[in-house]
């Protein structure tokens, strides 16, 4: 994603060689706009986009995207979940980073960090915390990563913890399939439940959603600020 920059009318903006999921300040509409589907559209919290973005969490009130609800984006098995997210200076509480899926138990994708202040990947209704996972510090900026495999015959599915590009747990979560419709919850900066009470209170930068499950050395390379071997479909 380009730099955030900032433009004196809104002509000016307008008249830029843009591509989905720019985004800019246009101070004459004081506004902040998105590129999406060949249109400049003004930033608000429902905003649906389809494209690698970032965003500021911590203001008052309920801070979130939607997921564009497309079976390339909402995946049910084999696949990878990165971020990098800014913790809130005090982590009280639950609290969603990037999730999808039916609310029904087993059958919602996600990760986010639980009031123990670990990461953990979420199958809702059901919420799989690593034993022995890393204790995150409030106000602190990490690179979190979930590789979940595919559901086995017995429901059973491997999902991979990593932070800050190191293997910090392997954990075996009970998931199930979910029928995709415009009623699930798909976010980012939100928690399982189609309520505020798992938003997410803080600074989330560099998502990327893989159709695939990477290996420890993309992991590692994404981290480091390198390409892995894949492209994201978000």
């Amino acid at each position: 994603m380009s730099d955030l920059n900032v433009y004196s009318t809104t002509a000016a903006v307008n008249a830029l060689n843009s591509i989905d999921g720019d985004m800019v300040v246009d101070t004459e509409a004081n506004a902040v706009k998105v590129y999406c589907n060949g249109a400049w559209k003004v930033f608000n919290d429902d905003f649906v986009f389809t494209n690698r973005w970032a965003m500021d969490c911590s203001a008052s009130g309920s801070r979130k995207l939607k997921i564009a609800g497309t079976s390339d984006i909402i995946l049910q098995d084999s696949f990878t979940i990165a971020t990098w997210f800014k913790t809130p200076s005090s982590i009280t509480s639950w609290s969603g980073l990037i999730n999808w899926g039916d609310d029904a138990p087993r059958k919602g994708r996600g990760i986010g960090f639980n009031a123990s202040h670990e990461l953990h990947f979420n199958g809702w209704g059901s919420h799989y915390t690593p034993s022995g996972a890393t204790t995150l510090s409030g106000n602190t900026w990490y690179h979190g990563v979930a590789v979940v495999s595919a559901i086995a015959s017995n429901n059973d599915a491997t999902a991979t913890i990593y932070i800050n590009g190191q293997q910090d747990s392997v954990i075996t979560a009970a998931l199930e399939t979910f029928t995709l419709s415009q009623y699930n919850h798909h976010e980012i900066g939100g928690g399982a439940y189609p309520n505020s009470n798992y938003d997410f209170n803080g600074i989330i930068d560099e998502v990327a959603i893989f159709n695939t499950e990477l290996s420890a050395l993309d992991v590692a390379a994404m981290y480091n600020g390198t390409a892995p071997n894949g492209v994201p479909v978000l």
